[in-house]
C-alpha cells in the first residue's frame, strides 16, 4: 500500500480557474505515483465542486465566505471571514487526516493554509511538511504580527521545510531559526508542455497578431504586489513612442477593469490582449507568441510564470527580488530592474524591444536551461524527505 498523505493547499486549479496554482498540482501529480494523496483547498468560486477528481487525485474544497475572490485580490479581510477560513479548513483537514489514516500531512503556503494543517497535525500526533512559496514569508507574513505569529508557527511545526527559492531557505533558517538541515530549496517545475510549444509565427496567426510586432508578456495576479501598475506605466511610456509594440496581460484580479479603463482612454487598448483567465495548456502558445517577458514584482518566490518563459526560450524583464535571480541571469537570459520603479522597467524593456541582436543572444542563452526546470527534479527531492518520514514514523 501506499503511504496515505493529506496535501492542506491556500491554492488549487479549480474548473473556474483552471491556472492558479497549478505548479502544486503538478507536483502532487507527480508524487501520486508513490503516495496516496488527497488535497484540501479553499472554495473561492460558487460553482466549483466540493469534491473532484483532477489527474486522478480526489480534492475537498472547504466552504467559507469568499465572496468569489481569493484572499489577496480583497481590500480587506474582515476578521470574521479569516476565523471561518480557519475554522473550515481545520474541521476538514483534522476530519480526512484521522478518517484516513494519514502517515504525513504536507502544507503549502505558511499562512494561511500551513499553520492550519500544522495545527491538525500536532493535534493528532502526524508528522508535518511544508512548502513556503514566497509570498507566504515575503509579503503576508510581514502585515501583522498575527500573520508573522501564525508563519512561524507553521514553520516551526514543521519536520522539514521546503524552501521555492535559496533567498527563502536562507530566510527560514535566519530569521524563523529553523535548523538548516531541515530546510531544503525545490524549485517548482515546468510541464513537458511548455517544451514543445509552437512556433512564433503559428502562435502570432492563432492570436492574430502581427507578425512584425514587438510583443511583451506578463503572468500573474492583477494585484498590487505583482507591479501591475508599474507595468502599466511602463507600457504607456513605450507604446506612446513606439505604434508596433503589443502587450499580452494574462491573469485576473481587482486592477483588471482599472487596466483595460486607463488604456481605453489612452487609445492603447486594441495594442492590449487582455487574456484573463487562461488555461496552463494555453500558455505556451502566449510566450511562443511574445518576444519577452515581463515580471516586475514586488517580492517573489522562484516564480514559475519566469521558469516557463525561458523554457520557451524567451529573455526575461524582472525584478531583482526573491528567487529570480537564482534563474534569471542578468545580462544574459534577461535584465533585472530594482523593484516599483516604472522607469527602470520601462528603461529596460526598451533596451531589449530595440536590440534585435541581444534578444536572439538571450533567446540562445535560454536552451541550456530549457531541461533544468524539471517538475520530475523536484518531485524527486521531495519524494526522498516524505518517504524519510514515513519511514521514521514506522
Amino acid at each position: 500500500m501506499k503511504p496515505v498523505v493529506e496535501v492542506v493547499t491556500a491554492a488549487y486549479p479549480s474548473p473556474a480557474e483552471p491556472h492558479r496554482a497549478h505548479f502544486v498540482e503538478s507536483l502532487v501529480a507527480a508524487l501520486s505515483e508513490d503516495f496516496d494523496l488527497e488535497v484540501i483547498a479553499p472554495r473561492i468560486y460558487p460553482d466549483d465542486p466540493l469534491l473532484e477528481e483532477r489527474k486522478g487525485v480526489p480534492v475537498r474544497r472547504f466552504r467559507f465566505s469568499s465572496g468569489g475572490k481569493i484572499l489577496k485580490a480583497r481590500k480587506h479581510v474582515p476578521f470574521l471571514v479569516k476565523a471561518e477560513y480557519a475554522a473550515s479548513a481545520f474541521a476538514l483537514a483534522k476530519q480526512r487526516i484521522f478518517s484516513r489514516r494519514a502517515s504525513l500531512v504536507f502544507g503549502h503556503w505558511a499562512i494561511p493554509a500551513g499553520s492550519v494543517a500544522a495545527a491538525a497535525a500536532r493535534l493528532l500526533f502526524r508528522p508535518f511538511v511544508l512548502m513556503v512559496h514566497g509570498s507566504d514569508i515575503h509579503d503576508y507574513a510581514e502585515r501583522s504580527l498575527v500573520l508573522k505569529t501564525a508563519a512561524r508557527f507553521a514553520v516551526r511545526s514543521a519536520k522539514h521545510v521546503f524552501a521555492a527559492s535559496g533567498d527563502l531557505a536562507e530566510r527560514v533558517v535566519g530569521e524563523y531559526s529553523k535548523p538548516a538541515d531541515a530546510v531544503s530549496v525545490a524549485p517548482s517545475g515546468v510541464g513537458e508542455h511548455f517544451r514543445t510549444a509552437p512556433s512564433r509565427d503559428d502562435a502570432r496567426v492563432k492570436l492574430s497578431l502581427p507578425e512584425d510586432a514587438r510583443v511583451v508578456c506578463f503572468i500573474g495576479d492583477l494585484v498590487p504586489e505583482k507591479g501591475v501598475q508599474e507595468l502599466a506605466a511602463a507600457a504607456e511610456r513605450i507604446m506612446q513612442a513606439r505604434t508596433d509594440v503589443h502587450f499580452i496581460i494574462i491573469g485576473d484580479g481587482p486592477l483588471l477593469d482599472r487596466l483595460a479603463q486607463h488604456f481605453e482612454k489612452a487609445g492603447l487598448l486594441p495594442r492590449f490582449i487582455l487574456a484573463g483567465r487562461v488555461l496552463n495548456a494555453d500558455v505556451p502558445s502566449y510566450l511562443a507568441a511574445s518576444d519577452i517577458f515581463c515580471l516586475p514584482s514586488h517580492g517573489e518566490g522562484t516564480p514559475i510564470s519566469v521558469m516557463e518563459a525561458l523554457t520557451v526560450g524567451r529573455p526575461v524583464v524582472a525584478s531583482n527580488v526573491g528567487g529570480i535571480p537564482d534563474i534569471v541571469e542578468d545580462g544574459e537570459t534577461g535584465m533585472l530592474v530594482p523593484p516599483k520603479s516604472a522607469e527602470a522597467l520601462a528603461d529596460s524593456l526598451e533596451k531589449l524591444l530595440d536590440d534585435d541582436g541581444l534578444r536572439r543572444r538571450m533567446t540562445e542563452n535560454t536552451e541550456s536551461l530549457r531541461h533544468d526546470f524539471s517538475i520530475g527534479r523536484q518531485a524527486d527531492s521531495v519524494r526522498k524527505v516524505l518517504n524519510n518520514l514515513v519511514q521514521q514514523r514506522r
